[in-house]
């Protein structure tokens, strides 16, 4: 699916489905990252509050790579979890938050690495989730996606890996 600069985002009105502070939570997209896409965003679950927000962007803090965004403690944390993310190529980037708040991402099908130890999961009370850009309306993008996934819980190594190739096996990624 090719979209335009609109994010597209499914709103659960005042609810948190996937509970990541209890549960955890996977999300995960195979994109080509958009030519010049400064601080972009890619996906995002939650809201504006305080605490209450998972966002992934490209080249947030810096050039080719994938940062993702929590509220913690009042302030925005950016963490690069993935590095080498170049503009029109095709990834599959998977990110999970525990619920101690650690960070861990697998690319094109890899084992999950931490990214980071500390932090909180998000409790969103009227939680969004959608791609191209985030509830502030401020980081609209022009990825292009062929698939994309929230998972409640924590993916495992296995479960990435196999995903990565059956997307490879119909996409002809690699």
């Amino acid at each position: 699916w090719s979209s335009d600069t609109e994010a597209t985002r499914l709103d659960f009105s005042n609810a948190d489905p996937w509970s990541p502070s209890t549960h955890g939570m996977t999300m995960g997209a195979l994109f080509k990252k958009e030519t010049g896409a400064s601080g972009r965003g890619v996906m995002y679950y939650g809201d504006t509050g305080t605490d209450n927000h998972f966002f992934w962007r490209t080249d947030f803090s810096n050039a080719n790579t994938l940062s993702v965004g929590e509220d913690t403690s009042s302030t925005d944390t950016w963490t690069d979890v993935a590095t080498s993310i170049n503009d029109s190529t095709w990834y599959f980037l998977v990110v999970k938050i525990s619920t101690d708040g650690t960070l861990s991402c697998s690319k094109n099908g890899a084992a999950f690495t931490q990214a980071r130890s500390s932090g909180t999961a998000p409790t969103p009370t009227n939680a969004l989730f959608g791609i191209q850009g985030d509830p502030y309306n401020d980081n609209e993008a022009n990825h292009e996606f062929a698939a994309f996934f929230a998972y409640k819980g924590l993916m495992t190594d296995q479960q990435v890996s196999d995903e990565w190739d059956y997307l490879d096996d119909i996409w002809t990624l690699s």
